[in-house]
């Protein structure tokens, strides 16, 4: 029989895994399009990924806050050593995502909205850095969900 907790656990689960992949694949795939230094597929993926963000940004938090749910409905301490790294861990990925990421699409699509030109090469090498941090963070995460270290 499946019990409250364990849905909960699930959706949690399922939503941080989908909003960080979101934000991960399209990055990457982002870095991709920008190398070959075509201003209209470049235009394009920041275009797109500025929509992707707008879509798996709030999935992503929706995961947290899911998360926040489980501590509460599992009655686990939220003081525990591994928890607090967690939030740490979800604090620098939000600072990540509002200080730099979502500040260097804007930028990049504004500039190809009005023609601009921009080093394709850069703009690469900016979200290939993003998609390596979103997904060190991930694994990282996952990693201490699992792992539980200094598990009370």
């Amino acid at each position: 029989m499946t019990t409250p907790s364990s849905l909960l656990i699930a959706a949690h689960v399922i939503c941080t895994t989908l909003g960080y992949s979101g934000l991960i694949v399209a990055n990457f795939a982002l870095a991709v399009v920008a190398r070959r230094q075509e201003a209209q597929s470049t235009a394009a993926a920041f275009g797109a990924v500025v929509t992707i963000e707008r879509l798996f940004g709030p999935l992503l938090g929706v995961g947290v806050l899911l998360g926040i749910a489980t501590l509460v409905a599992l009655h686990l301490p939220g003081s525990a050593p591994w928890l607090i790294v967690t939030y740490v861990v979800i604090v620098v990925g939000l600072a990540l995502q509002g200080a730099v990421a979502v500040p260097f699409h804007l930028r990049h699509l504004r500039a190809a909205e009005t023609g601009a030109t921009f080093a394709g090469e850069d703009a690469a090498r900016t979200a290939t850095w993003i998609a390596i941090a979103f997904a060190a963070m991930f694994v990282l995460l996952v990693t201490l969900m699992v792992a539980r270290p200094y598990a009370i």
